[in-house]
């Protein structure tokens, strides 16, 4: 069993009608019932801005000062890692009359040491589709580099859309360590009238470890159908399935849900 915890704040300036500050804090905390008992937390603290250069261009910057501190149990004792250092991502983009395209650079931070990316992508935008694609290289901690990709498709459709999403990329597990993630999702969404709506997606995801003990390797995939149907302005009924399948170094587990909700949404004004 494996707990997160986590906390955020912003507070967001108009410096000018082309220039945006932010201050941002942010902490989590990981703890999992796991041999090691490890127990990770992470904690940020940065800047954040955007500034439109001109009508065409516009450049995004984040630089926070961030802390991994993870104790796990090793003979008996409990054993302290810390990883503190710079994190943060600059963004070019450029606009085009169908979309942007963009360059982006990524150093980002966990248990495992400090990773790298660089991608450059291009969105197209249109009345019924909206399409866009990055390719990159990233650098894990090991200083392995490991080529990263991603497309990502919608289209509208005359009562519903389909959505789908092909990555590959360098991501942090839950416990913070690095891993290369190959993933695929599609997903179908049917307006079937004013009050009700059909759901189904699909997603298959493969992680292979890639910090200095080669972290954990597994395989995942979700199947997920469900009806919703509003019943009143504010209240909503769902009823739906969902089967997991889960394939790591410890081997191959399934589950199955059947599941009903009621939700209500609702606004307060101040």
């Amino acid at each position: 069993d494996t707990e997160t915890i986590r906390l955020g704040a912003s507070a967001r300036f108009d410096v000018s009608p082309v220039f945006t500050l932010s201050l941002n804090a942010t902490g989590s905390e990981f703890s999992a019932d796991d041999t090691e008992m490890t127990e990770s937390t992470r904690t940020s603290f940065g800047l954040s801005g955007d500034l439109r250069l001109s009508s065409v261009y516009g450049l995004s910057l984040s630089l926070n000062q961030t802390r991994v501190e993870t104790d796990e149990l090793e003979s008996g004792s409990t054993v302290t890692s810390v990883e503190d250092g710079l994190t943060g991502d600059i963004r070019l983009e450029r606009a085009l009359p169908t979309g942007v395209t963009f360059l982006a650079a990524r150093r980002d931070l966990s248990s495992d040491g400090a990773s790298t990316a660089l991608t450059f992508g291009r969105t197209i935008e249109r009345p019924t589709l909206e399409l866009s694609a990055e390719i990159g290289v990233a650098r894990a901690a090991n200083d392995d580099n490991f080529l990263t990709a991603e497309v990502d498709l919608t289209q509208a459709l005359s009562a519903g859309q389909i959505t789908a999403s092909v990555s590959r990329e360098v991501t942090s597990l839950t416990s913070d360590e690095q891993a290369l993630t190959t993933s695929a999702t599609i997903a179908y969404l049917h307006e079937i009238n004013e009050l009700s709506r059909f759901n189904a997606s699909a997603e298959f995801a493969e992680v292979r470890g890639t910090g200095t003990d080669d972290g954990e390797d597994l395989s995942r995939a979700t199947l997920n159908f469900s009806y919703s149907r509003s019943v009143t302005a504010d209240w909503d009924l769902t009823v739906g399935y969902t089967g997991r399948f889960l394939d790591d170094t410890d081997g191959s587990a399934d589950a199955n849900e059947v599941f009903l909700t009621l939700s209500r949404s609702f606004t307060i004004g101040y």
